[in-house]
C-alpha cells in the first residue's frame, strides 16, 4: 500500500497515509503504550499532551504474521558484468549465502577462517592480490550473521587491465581455504591477532 502514491495526492499526505497503515498493521498488538521516544523541538509537557490526545485510545488488535522463504544459493556460479567505459578500476565483488545465525556454534571457526582468508592486511587475499601481484590497494573478505540467512563476501577494486587476473587469484584463494589445511604457524598467528583485536 505504500509504494504507490494515489493520483493527485501530495507526497507528504502519501507518506502520512503509509505511516498510519504500517502503524495499524504492524503495531496493533501493542495495546497500551508503555514506552516511547519523542525527538524534536518540543517540551515534555506538550509531548505528554499530544501522546494522551492521539494515543490514549490505542486498542490492541491482531497483527499479521509473515513467513519468509529462505533463499538458496544458485546451483551454478553466476557472473554479472556492468561495463563503464570511463572507469579506470573494476570493483570485484564475490558473494555467497551462508547458514549462520547469531550464536551459531561454528561462528568462532568462521571468524578465524575469515581472518586467515581476508580479514585484514595479514590475510591471504591481501598478501596475494596486493603485496605479491600488486593488482589493488587492498583485498578483503567478510561475513555476516542473520536470523534468516547470513552472507559471505570477498572484494577488491583493481585496475581494469588485471580484472581477469585478480578474479583468478580470488578463486585460487577461495578454493585453497576450502581444500587445504591451514598451516599451524599461520593459524596460531591469526588466533593471537583475533585475541588482540578483542582486547
Amino acid at each position: 500500500h505504500c509504494d504507490r502514491q494515489p493520483a493527485g495526492e501530495r507526497p507528504h499526505r502519501s507518506r502520512r497515509r503509509c505511516a498510519v497503515h504500517l502503524g495499524r498493521t504492524r503495531c496493533g498488538n501493542v495495546g497500551r503504550l508503555n514506552e516511547g521516544a519523542i525527538v524534536g523541538d518540543i517540551s515534555k509537557g506538550k509531548a505528554k499532551k499530544l501522546v494522551k490526545k492521539y494515543l490514549s485510545d490505542w486498542e490492541a488488535a491482531d497483527v499479521p504474521t509473515f513467513e519468509y522463504i529462505s533463499p538458496s544459493n544458485p546451483a551454478e556460479m553466476k557472473l554479472a558484468v556492468v561495463n563503464r567505459d570511463e572507469s579506470v578500476q573494476s570493483i570485484v565483488q564475490i558473494g555467497n549465502l551462508i547458514d549462520l545465525e547469531p550464536g551459531h556454534p561454528d561462528i568462532v571457526k568462521v571468524s578465524l577462517m575469515n581472518q586467515v582468508l581476508g580479514g585484514g592486511s595479514q590475510g591471504r587475499l591481501y598478501k596475494n592480490i596486493r603485496e605479491d601481484k600488486g593488482y589493488t590497494y587492498g583485498a578483503y573478505s567478510s561475513y555476516s550473521t542473520d536470523e534468516l540467512v547470513g552472507e559471505f563476501s570477498a572484494s577488491a577494486s583493481v585496475r581494469n587491465e588485471v580484472t581477469d587476473s585478480a578474479l583468478a587469484q580470488f578463486f585460487y584463494e577461495l578454493n585453497r581455504i576450502r581444500t587445504e589445511p591451514i598451516d599451524e604457524a599461520d593459524l596460531q598467528m591469526q588466533m593471537l591477532q583475533a585475541i588482540w583485536l578483542l582486547n
